[in-house]
């Protein structure tokens, strides 16, 4: 499969190449293509050049001074970091407690630490694993004693990374030793400048200083330190993992170490008479067993068991917006692809953050269907919006078939059912065919369509009688309403079952135009005709690519989520 960017993207990422060509730190991209290690200066000058562009808090919302970009335009920037060959940006600040921050924080609290992590002026630190709690994080013995409005720390914290080069740590501390472990950490920030603060530095095989230990020795922070509830930390530390497991993708570097690799390989250094890649055991190395180049994406995605998909928000599900069934979908479409079997899909619901929980995608479409999209009074509110409610109840449609085509097993036969019942049966009572009659035809021929598509298809296994109901609904607003469709096999399969049924007047199946009942001024909101799946584009395409065939897809499809097992099954050990 091949993901080609739009237009648009490709004019953003001229602009950030030539950023990183013109603007940004020579010295500084030298250096790290030299791999020196960088000083802390060089850390502070290089993500200040980003944020003093708005470009280091890439993936922050806009509220926050965040650029709004979109996930594509989050990837190519990524991307184009990397092929410049500019440091990567510290992961602690602006991918892991910004967001927690921004999220639970205090107004002051966001206050005092969100500008520095935003324009880079400020380093952080992440104190999680202790000697004796690494995966099992929960097991942690670092303390934290409140007394009088201040937290007296004490404990060890080891493995932690660029603590030399930061100005606060947030780590993770017991207050309480009372029920289960979990419950008795909380999330505190600490200056690495307080007294009783040791770094001890841990010099790894080549020699780099990368990891360290932070020793604690009665350091005191004031209460004000703390991050949302006492003994609410372990929620917090979940939430951050969704961040944390993304930023280790570094798709970009990747990319530009194999490629390095494959020239170095196919050159004959000075003074040799052949190549390296001429031997049989290196050149394994680099192609599989049909000798063609190593798909590093598709290895990386290879014996996915589960992916995770966070939801902090009650007004963001899985049907609201394409952008679930496209990433998480995709992934599962994409594993299921290298496997021959589907991953687990989960979603950390974080809607209520004193009780995070993490839910079966299937079970948590379920409920968002009966409490939402498939309720009479969610479609008691849509037609409040007139045009623009038929809009949302057809984009809930489009979405809920992108999850069908996807992963089927998320969606199931009764669940197309009642939203026949409901949108197109009017099983509340509602007056919804005058409604859509009168706003917008288009919406109900279109949300009819997608319904007997599905049953062409064989996604949905409905009834004759259905099927009949779903025709003639669809026959008689294309004909009273001038509505086409360019989709010329759903227009001859309506065609051929109208005839069957003795329904007159369906669409003529040569007809390619498009005709819909013009919207309201100023609702411009263009309507996905014949089979469609929001998003980008996919398609199949030739093996003999330079550089593999899923590359940009799976994996812009991975950034966004946390993808694999790692994070259930260190939730399982916990």
């Amino acid at each position: 499969m091949n993901l080609t960017f739009s237009p648009e993207t490709e004019v953003f990422r001229a602009k950030v190449r030539a950023f990183f060509e013109s603007a940004f730190p020579a010295d500084i991209i030298a250096k790290n293509r030299s791999g020196k290690s960088l000083t802390t200066e060089d850390i502070r000058r290089s993500e200040m050049a980003l944020g003093a562009k708005g470009w280091l808090a890439s993936a922050w919302p806009e509220e926050y001074g965040g650029p709004g970009w979109s996930v594509e335009e989050q990837y190519v920037f990524d991307e184009e970091l990397e092929r410049a060959g500019v440091p990567t940006v510290t992961p602690m600040g602006v991918v892991y407690v910004g967001p927690v921050l921004y999220t639970f924080a205090s107004d002051e609290q966001k206050a005092k630490w969100l500008p520095g992590i935003r324009d880079g002026s400020v380093g952080w630190a992440q104190g999680y694993s202790e000697p004796g709690a690494g995966s099992d994080l929960a097991s942690l013995q670092f303390s934290a004693t409140l007394e009088d409005g201040t937290y007296t720390l004490n404990g060890h914290k080891i493995w932690t990374s660029a603590a030399q080069h930061a100005d606060w740590i947030f780590l993770l501390a017991r207050t309480s030793s009372e029920g289960k472990k979990q419950e008795g950490i909380t999330f505190i920030c600490c200056p690495m400048d307080a007294p009783g603060v040791t770094l001890i530095p841990i010099i790894t095989i080549d020699g780099k200083h990368v990891l360290n230990e932070v020793l604690f020795d009665n350091v005191n922070v004031p209460e004000d330190y703390r991050i949302g509830e006492e003994g609410k930390g372990w929620t917090y530390s979940q939430y951050l993992l969704g961040f944390e497991r993304t930023s280790y993708a570094r798709i970009g570097g990747k990319r530009a170490m194999l490629r390095h690799a494959r020239e170095l390989a196919n050159a004959i250094p000075d003074g040799g008479n052949h190549r390296l890649i001429d031997e049989p055991a290196f050149a394994r190395k680099l192609t599989d067993a049909e000798g063609k180049v190593v798909n590093t994406y598709a290895q990386h995605l290879k014996g996915t068991d589960a992916a995770v998909f966070s939801r902090s928000s009650n007004l963001r599900g899985l049907l609201d917006t394409d952008h679930p069934f496209e990433y998480l979908g995709g992934i599962s479409m994409a594993v299921k692809y290298l496997d021959g079997e589907a991953p687990q899909l989960y979603i950390s619901n974080m809607r209520d953050p004193r009780k995070a929980r993490l839910q079966d995608a299937a079970n948590f479409m379920a409920m968002e269907l009966r409490s939402v999209y498939q309720h009479p009074n969610w479609v008691r509110e849509m037609m409040q919006e007139d045009y623009a409610g038929t809009l949302n109840m057809l984009k809930t449609i489009n979405n809920f078939w992108g999850w069908q085509v996807m992963d089927r097993n998320v969606v199931r036969d009764d669940q197309w059912q009642n939203f026949h019942e409901v949108y197109v049966k009017d099983k509340y009572e509602l007056g919804l065919r005058e409604w859509f009659e009168q706003s917008n035809p288009t919406a109900l021929a279109q949300i009819s369509e997608r319904m007997i598509e599905a049953i062409r298809k064989g996604y949905w296994e409905a009834s004759d009688e259905t099927l009949r109901e779903l025709v003639e609904v669809y026959t008689e607003i294309a004909a009273k309403h001038d509505v086409y469709t360019e989709n010329r096999t759903f227009a001859q399969f309506v065609a051929d079952k109208a005839a069957g049924y003795g329904i007159s007047a369906a669409p003529a199946p040569d007809q390619a135009s498009s005709a819909a009942t013009p919207p309201p001024e100023g609702a411009n909101e263009p309507q996905p005709q014949g089979e469609q799946v929001s998003g980008q584009k996919l398609e199949e395409v030739s093996q003999e690519v330079q550089d593999s065939p899923l590359d940009y897809w799976l994996f812009m499809l991975l950034l966004p989520i946390a993808a694999g097992f790692w994070h259930q099954g260190r939730r399982a050990r916990a």
